[in-house]
């Protein structure tokens, strides 16, 4: 006869998306078993307050009564993280994973990395970054003890509950969205989102009056369509030829990449690093299956599925970079450089092809003046240059010949 372990008067179970893996706590430590079969996949030698599986069944998260978390990957049982308390160390309360999209700067999206949010004793929730093992973000404000949370389907929003209501939380800043209305005064102890994620289930306990259970439908965007996944403000967008996805740039140096008619989230890519977020150059391919992204000293190229790296070309510091395929099928780049002798601020145009050194195709031809911004056109046709010394104005240039076409006195 096996004792089992409680948490205000109930027992801590888990059991992945499938079925196929399900645990509990019993007699002091974490038993996990073969859903479909009933045989033990294995046991850990912890005591734990809260647990949670991936979607997969690949992982267990386990907290502990002092804050601390324990991952480990199934079915080897083996230890694999340990996330410290992020504060003062309260029990946990609820754990739950969802999958991160999160692609970082110079390697391939791992399929197999997850976030996980953590919510404790003490009214905190926490993100981490299981494969870094380190804190992604921070959400504030809750109150009382949290006693759930739960991601929706695409893994942008977060909900949390506490004594009588829910909560909704922006997975990638942390910001508090809204405020659910209440369904009980006990502690709402259970949560769930629907496949969709515009519905929301809700389940409390009595407290000093009556349990009850609700279900919440979510209109997320009335009428304006949020792409959520990014944390810091958007500088530059770039729609892909199709208007089927597009892709915004922070001040962080991340792109996100989404489907519009569905807002799916496809990746968030972190991008080479310039100087301020206004001077990068973003371009979809016309098959709408590559983002090409320059700044600084280096373009790349992504898979827009994946968030894989296809290609790099190295460059020479630059700004104000604008990416555009021409009618040939050529990528083309056009930015400011630095010219030593004389010493000028420059345009130069360039073809990225196979190699990994950019082709030079044209540069200013006159470099007297000091250019202010730039601008490539769909087509790649024209090349527009504003300058601001000695006199503002505004050129055209043909890029197959190089030729001034066009230039006009600005105002400023």
């Amino acid at each position: 006869e096996s004792t089992e372990t409680f948490t205000n008067g109930h027992p801590i179970l888990a059991i992945s998306q499938n079925g196929d893996e399900v645990a509990a706590v019993t007699q002091g430590r974490v038993s996990v078993w073969n859903g479909n079969t009933g045989s033990l996949i294995g046991q850990l030698p912890v005591d734990v307050t809260a647990m949670a599986f991936t979607a997969d069944g690949s992982l267990l998260g386990c907290g502990d009564g002092k804050g601390m978390i324990r991952i480990y990957s199934l079915p080897s049982c083996a230890e694999m993280a340990v996330l410290p308390p992020a504060s003062r160390g309260s029990p946990i309360t609820s754990l739950a994973f969802t999958r991160d999209r999160l692609v970082p700067y110079g390697s391939s999206r791992d399929a197999n990395s997850w976030l996980l949010a953590a919510a404790d004793q003490g009214s905190d929730i926490i993100i981490w970054d299981v494969r870094h093992k380190s804190l992604r973000t921070f959400c504030r404000g809750s109150e009382w003890t949290t006693c759930a949370v739960a991601f929706s389907p695409d893994g942008q929003t977060l909900a949390s509950s506490t004594l009588g209501y829910a909560q909704l939380w922006d997975v990638a800043s942390g910001r508090s969205l809204l405020m659910l209305p209440a369904l009980t005064v006990g502690a709402t102890t259970v949560l769930a989102f629907d496949a969709t994620g515009k519905q929301l289930v809700c389940g409390g306990l009595s407290g000093v009056g009556t349990a009850s259970v609700g279900l919440i439908r979510l209109n997320p965007d009335h009428g304006i369509h949020c792409l959520a996944g990014l944390a810091s403000p958007v500088r530059k967008v770039w729609f892909s030829r199709n208007n089927e996805l597009i892709a915004g740039l922070t001040d962080n140096a991340h792109v996100g990449i989404w489907r519009i008619a569905t807002r799916t989230l496809l990746n968030v890519i972190e991008v080479p690093i310039g100087d301020t977020a206004d001077c990068a150059g973003g371009c979809f391919d016309p098959t709408s299956t590559r983002f090409v992204f320059s700044a600084g000293n280096e373009a790349i190229s992504y898979d827009v599925v994946t968030g894989d790296t296809l290609q790099r070309w190295k460059l020479q510091f630059g700004l104000f970079d604008q990416l555009q395929w021409d009618g040939q099928g050529t990528l083309l780049l056009l930015r400011r450089e630095d010219l030593e002798q004389p010493k000028r601020r420059i345009w130069r145009l360039y073809a990225l092809e196979s190699a990994p050194t950019p082709k030079l195709l044209l540069q200013q031809p006159v470099p007297n003046w000091i250019l202010r911004d730039l601008a490539l056109p769909f087509g790649a046709k024209y090349i527009l240059a504003w300058s601001r010394s000695p006199n503002p104005e505004i050129h055209v240039y043909d890029t197959a010949s190089g030729r001034d076409l066009w230039h006009e006195t600005t105002e400023q």
